[in-house]
């Protein structure tokens, strides 16, 4: 049997102002990511001269929509498309770095088009690797792999959450390490899916 919300978070005493697992804004999302790469290293390699593609690879629910929002927190300037929530269309802009989410929904004769854009930077969320379309279009990439789930970063994003929605410190915010091992055990590294248990958990334990 799964852990319920009261068996992970053992303080009796935090006052939530909403549920801490459903959407997080733009403006908050720094403060409750645990990167599983350095930002550092994605930020400096587009602010080089040569144009790149970051390429995020991995299965639904693993984070990558999460690092790409995170890291266009520091390009805030620049195109961000969301291909799963609007129209797959695009635009030719003069935009130096295109963030794309989900670039499957692309047909791969329109993403050639996008890689032939050699002056243009790419972020890329995708569920199967695209490094052959790199090759082929000669552009510079760096491919990361999202699989896998620390339990010691799960229980730091779960912390940054309770914090933000119930401004409780942080470092009091008691939590069961055997419960999370419990919901890895069950949903894998299926972060969203452990996220979208701890909503209705919290939903139905705080009643």
């Amino acid at each position: 049997m799964l852990p319920e919300y009261n068996n992970i978070i053992l303080n009796r005493d935090i006052v939530y102002d909403f549920n801490p697992f459903g959407g997080i804004t733009e403006e908050d999302i720094l403060d409750c990511i645990v990167p599983k790469y350095p930002l550092e290293e994605w930020i400096k390699l587009l602010n080089n001269d040569q144009p790149i593609i970051l390429q995020f690879v991995g299965k639904k629910g693993r984070g990558k929509t999460t690092h790409l929002r995170a890291l266009h927190q520091y390009f805030q300037e620049q195109d961000i498309y969301f291909l799963d929530r609007i129209d797959r269309k695009i635009a030719k802009k003069n935009s130096e770095i295109v963030f794309i989410d989900s670039i499957e929904r692309i047909p791969a004769i329109k993403r050639y088009v996008l890689w032939f854009r050699k002056k243009t930077s790419y972020v890329i969320t995708t569920h199967q690797t695209k490094t052959i379309e790199f090759q082929r279009s000669k552009r510079n990439y760096c491919s990361f792999s999202f699989e896998g789930i620390q339990i010691s970063s799960l229980k730091d994003i779960i912390s940054s959450r309770v914090h933000l929605v119930s401004n409780f410190p942080k470092e009091k915010i008691e939590v069961n390490m055997a419960s999370l091992e419990k919901l890895v055990l069950h949903f894998d590294d299926d972060f969203r899916a452990i996220l979208n248990y701890l909503y209705d958990s919290f939903k139905k334990t705080s009643k």
